[in-house]
């Protein structure tokens, strides 16, 4: 089981919760028309957020830990390809009375015209790590653990606008393969090993942003009876323009 590269390990006392988060100034979340938001109902490049979410987990999955931009042991540009780029939690956590707590701030340059794809606060389980046997059971183990996870506490601002209400972008993705994992994967299993896993959780899709500087902070809280889970990350962005 998979929290996300944020509340990593609760199935060995802390937790694996990967959250993310993105919005653009002065629009509301649950605006869809007009907004620089994707609504949760869309398709990016043929793709629906619950598409997007297994492929974003393929790509968390497909970079070692000494290179992922999760553990912040590589560059946020690290895996990236094509006209939507992956952001993230952290992987990384600190011990807290009653819980952990993530907290990173991160810089990057992303070329003009890309979307971006990120959890807000999502989990997942798999086959490799013993979460259950088909679809059916990897699909109730992730959705249990979500629901820890409190939309009211959800936030996220761009260039200092907070969003509004994030509950409606909880998506569950189809079944999705693992692997063949690198050597010194996320998950601690050996070189080459694959299998399948379903994804639960908070996600948005942003359309592309203005060319110039922004800020990105995004967090939340997800309560594991009595477990208590929080994110804080920022994102200093850069977009860069043609010739630039």
């Amino acid at each position: 089981m998979k929290l996300s590269s944020s509340l990593r390990w609760f199935r060995r006392g802390a937790a694996g919760l990967l959250l993310a988060t993105l919005i653009v100034a002065g629009v509301a979340v649950a605006d869809g028309g007009g907004s620089l938001v994707v609504p949760v109902n869309a398709k990016i490049k043929g793709h629906s957020y619950a598409e997007w979410s297994a492929m974003w987990w393929q790509w968390a999955f497909s970079l070692p830990a000494d290179e992922n931009p999760l553990f912040d042991t590589a560059d946020v540009d690290e895996g990236q390809t094509g006209k939507v780029w992956f952001l993230g939690g952290t992987f990384t956590t600190i011990a807290t009375d009653g819980g952990a707590i993530g907290i990173a701030e991160r810089t990057v340059t992303i070329p003009d015209k890309t979307y971006l794809f990120f959890p807000i606060q999502n989990v997942e389980a798999s086959t490799i790590e013993g979460n259950g046997e088909t679809e059916e059971e990897l699909r109730d183990f992730a959705e249990g653990l979500a629901d820890f996870i409190n939309p009211d506490k959800l936030y996220l601002i761009i260039d200092d606008v907070a969003a509004s209400d994030l509950s409606p972008f909880r998506v569950q993705s189809p079944l999705f393969k693992v692997g063949p994992l690198p050597a010194g994967n996320i998950l601690g299993v050996p070189r080459k090993t694959k299998g399948y896993a379903v994804s639960d959780g908070y996600y948005l899709m942003l359309n592309p942003l203005p060319v110039g500087e922004h800020t990105l902070e995004f967090g939340g809280i997800a309560d594991f009876d009595g477990f208590v889970f929080q994110l804080q990350i920022k994102y200093n962005i850069t977009v860069k323009g043609p010739g630039r």
